[in-house]
């Protein structure tokens, strides 16, 4: 779907933008930042995150920069600093996958999935294990598939209400509801408050 589609590209540009700001000296050496839909009504949090040269309705997305940010060395680069923390990373990101990994794994691709909801077997396929050994995984980490997907469910909500452009029954049918009533319901226990709530408190 087109909400989807839009949601995968700020997720991941909104991610490369954090990496390639570090490598940039000043504001002004990203020259643009550009989306392939077009222009929301909130697009004052774009700016916000990617700065104001912004163009929508491209056919990509994509960043404009010198090439010659590509050369330069990351600031306050220092190799055997570098290689100790690199190390470091490393043993503790073995050791978190291993208390919670599959938990994050599990959000990354219902998130990058959406609007398609896997089922505990498909996810546990994706992920190369079995259903049973996904539950088991995801009980040592205080979590289970159907928290995960609410909580996955809740992030898409907020993003869809944020764009005025979109009725509540159209993303009540875009999350998979069966109806604006079974939307709400979720979205209260979800935040303590209603869709529409929510999204008159962000104006």
């Amino acid at each position: 779907s087109e909400a989807g589609r839009r949601f995968r590209a700020e997720f991941v540009m909104s991610g490369l933008s954090q990496y390639l700001r570090l490598a940039c000296e000043r504001p002004g050496d990203i020259h643009g930042t550009y989306f392939p839909h077009e222009c929301p009504e909130h697009v004052h949090r774009y700016e916000e995150i990617f700065g104001t040269r912004l163009s929508f309705g491209q056919t990509e997305c994509a960043f404009s920069f010198d090439a010659a940010i590509l050369d330069r060395p990351m600031p306050g680069h220092h190799q055997a600093s570098y290689l100790g923390t690199v190390t470091r990373a490393e043993t503790a990101l073995a050791s978190a996958h291993a208390r919670t990994g599959i938990a994050d794994r599990v959000r990354e691709l219902l998130l990058t999935r959406f609007p398609t909801q896997p089922s505990p077997a498909t996810a546990a396929s994706h992920l190369g294990m079995s259903e049973r050994s996904l539950r088991r995984h995801l009980a040592a980490s205080g979590v289970s598939y159907v928290q995960l997907l609410n909580e996955c469910l809740r992030i898409m909500a907020e993003r869809l209400l944020a764009d005025r452009r979109q009725s509540i029954k159209q993303i009540s049918q875009e999350l998979g509801f069966s109806s604006v009533t079974s939307f709400h319901r979720a979205f209260r226990r979800w935040t303590g408050m209603t869709p529409v709530g929510w999204r008159e408190r962000g104006e």
